[in-house]
């Protein structure tokens, strides 16, 4: 799959907003099952967009984390082990 970079940065915008694949294809008009497939495909650069889509946004949440758990919020705590679960 070819796409632009501007369709690249569209695509990590939306993953980081936590769209699927499916709904990421659908919205920018792209082929279904050819996108879902090329974000699967560890070679391919719509699956670095996707993922550094989802990375974004888990680290963004990460910071947070942190961020009130070092304030001594125990809800940040309950998240931190949320987070900690997320992890390969």
């Amino acid at each position: 799959m070819n796409l632009s970079k501007e369709q690249l940065d569209n695509i990590q915008l939306l993953a980081g907003e936590l769209l699927s694949p499916h709904d990421i294809a659908i919205k920018l008009d792209l082929p279904v099952d050819e996108f879902i497939e090329a974000c699967t495909d560890r070679t391919s650069d719509v699956y670095y967009a996707y993922q550094r889509g989802k990375v974004e946004v888990k680290h963004t949440f990460a910071k947070n984390v942190v961020k009130y758990m070092k304030l001594g919020s125990p809800k940040a705590e309950q998240d931190y082990t949320r987070l900690e679960k997320l992890r390969p």
